[in-house]
């Protein structure tokens, strides 16, 4: 399934310096033997997550919550990679509590916007 929607243009392209990190994913499967190493076998791919921080004003966290209700908080869209500069395919992935993102005061009419992206294999 490929993505319908691009991160809208009027928001930041890059989260802010330091808040980036990235995790790696692959699904194994651990099983014990009776002597010596446990055997470890790869059974699948797992999505890749990138956890970042953005600076938004205002009127870009009023467009944030625009973008994340026409993409229903779950559909897929590309957005330009931290690391890489190359547009991915990822969705938001819902922190523990169920929130799609946090938000927190930074300076007046500025907010710190974190949240978790998942980068479809």
């Amino acid at each position: 399934m490929a993505a319908s929607y691009t991160w809208a243009a009027g928001l930041p392209q890059s989260p802010v310096s330091g808040s980036f990190s990235e995790s790696f994913g692959y699904n194994y499967l651990v099983s014990p033997m009776d002597a010596g190493a446990a055997k470890i076998r790869k059974r699948s791919n797992k999505a890749n997550q990138m956890a970042m921080t953005f600076i938004m004003s205002t009127s870009q966290v009023e467009q944030l919550e625009a973008f994340v209700e026409v993409i229903g908080g779950v559909s897929r869209f590309y957005f330009p990679h931290p690391r890489t500069g190359d547009d991915v395919e990822v969705r938001i992935v819902p922190s523990s509590e169920g929130g799609l993102y946090t938000i927190s005061e930074s300076a007046i009419g500025y907010w710190n916007v974190a949240m978790t992206l998942e980068q479809m294999p």
